[in-house]
């Protein structure tokens, strides 16, 4: 997935600043590297996105930008083919023309050669004596001019390989200088990805200000991430989310924004409130979003575990999960509200099962649990194993008697400890509340 259709999914999504930020990016590389047809395609979105956005002479531009780049790559495969022909038509006419000349003077070599054998046929018998020295002599000349003409060929075949090896470290170089630069304008792209991701997530005021005691252990395995956790507050009612998304690194961040923004547009613009109605219309956005840009079976989406409840009955919560679990801790006991087996996306045999809600009475004291994958797939310890459910429910056992802030401290040093000199194998993100 290159900027382009970055900024054509948030095009179709009308999110006009981010769409407009991608496509600028897509035509400044297409443009420093010359891929027309990127330049052109990139145009085309931009007019549809100052059309959208009532900038007619913006559009007027791209759109003629657009055009004049579509006709021009047409017209330059027409000179290609016309230059190709015109080639082919040199060299064979060259060839001929060779041709003709190396009979020509292989034929008067041979008429010499024939004058020569019948003068020494002639004189063979007189000079007898005299042609043994003088075809020695020739012998041993003709050695050593052979001998003179091999050395001045290896000569001339090792100067060659040295230019050769000077002009392709040359090029080497240049190519490294150009791979470094897109590198750079791409890591750019990406850190700009990771402040609007940031963006998108919760700041530490407003969560701890609706959860006071509770912890946030949240690591992307890469720069930006496909994991994302996500709070609104909206007319009364508390909606929060830890979400799993297709992928890690960019792609998974990609997927992540439009997930995101859905869940968002859902409980505020659209004001459903029931959690599982929440991740039904959610699924619907997020299979027509990317359908739109792929003629392939859209696989991408979410699995996510989606909470909420109301500021005047906190103790009633309201629960809906799409292959992600919901654990209380209550009283060193851990109680499993599993969800649904079904992701936030589009499979055939999913199409027709609809996604269930658990209502969920609290107590004081209780703890909550939310959580990706990331953490009980992570390779480690004496067996190089995943830390797996079972463990981590006996480390949220063992630590139930520490501050819920503390318990996030010390689950973090577990999952360090277990983990080693391994690499991290995907997002991780794992979030404790305690019922107040």
């Amino acid at each position: 997935m290159n900027l382009n259709s970055i900024g054509g999914i948030y095009l179709s999504l009308k999110n006009y600043p981010l769409a407009e930020y991608f496509l600028q990016n897509a035509l400044k590389i297409a443009q420093e590297i010359s891929a027309y047809d990127n330049e052109r395609d990139t145009h085309e979105n931009l007019a549809k996105l100052y059309e959208e956005t009532k900038r007619p002479f913006l559009a007027l531009q791209s759109l003629r930008r657009y055009v004049h780049l579509k006709d021009s790559l047409s017209q330059t495969e027409n000179i290609k083919a016309f230059l190709q022909k015109e080639l082919q038509y040199n060299y064979e006419k060259q060839k001929l023309a060779d041709s003709i000349r190396n009979e020509q003077a292989l034929a008067i070599k041979n008429t010499e050669i024939a004058k020569q054998q019948a003068e020494i046929r002639a004189k063979k018998n007189e000079q007898i004596a005299l042609f043994g020295g003088l075809f020695s002599a020739l012998v041993l000349a003709s050695v050593l001019y052979n001998r003179f003409r091999v050395t001045s060929k290896q000569k001339k075949i090792i100067e060659k390989q040295k230019n050769e090896v000077e002009k392709q470290k040359g090029i080497v170089e240049a190519q490294k200088t150009e791979i470094e630069h897109k590198n750079q304008n791409i890591l750019d792209s990406i850190r700009y990805a990771q402040r609007i991701q940031n963006s998108l997530i919760p700041n530490d005021k407003e969560w701890y200000q609706i959860f006071p005691k509770s912890f946030i252990l949240y690591k992307p395995r890469d720069i930006v991430a496909g994991d994302f956790y996500w709070l609104e507050v909206h007319n009364g009612n508390v909606f929060f989310a830890v979400a799993d998304c297709t992928g890690h690194g960019v792609p998974g961040a990609m997927v992540s924004m439009v997930c995101s923004s859905a869940l968002t547009k859902i409980v505020i613009e659209e004001n459903i409130i029931q959690p599982n109605l929440i991740l039904e219309r959610a699924k619907k956005i997020v299979v027509e979003t990317f359908s739109k840009h792929s003629e392939q079976e859209v696989k991408d989406g979410m699995e996510i575990a989606l909470c909420s409840f109301s500021l005047t009955n906190p103790y009633q919560l309201f629960f809906c999960g799409a292959k992600r679990p919901l654990w209380l801790l209550r009283e060193n006991e851990i109680i499993e509200y599993d969800g649904d087996k079904i992701p936030v996306s589009q499979f055939e045999y999913h199409e027709k099962q609809a996604f269930s809600q658990s209502i969920i009475d609290l107590k004081q004291n209780d703890r909550i649990f939310l959580f990706s994958d990331g953490y009980t797939d992570q390779f480690g310890g004496e067996k190089n194993r995943k830390i797996g459910s079972k463990n981590l429910k006996n480390w949220l056992k063992e630590s139930a008697s520490m501050p819920v802030a503390e318990q996030g401290i010390w689950l973090n040093e577990k999952l360090t400890s277990w983990q080693q000199d391994e690499s991290q194998t995907d997002d991780i993100s794992l979030i404790g509340i305690e019922i107040t």
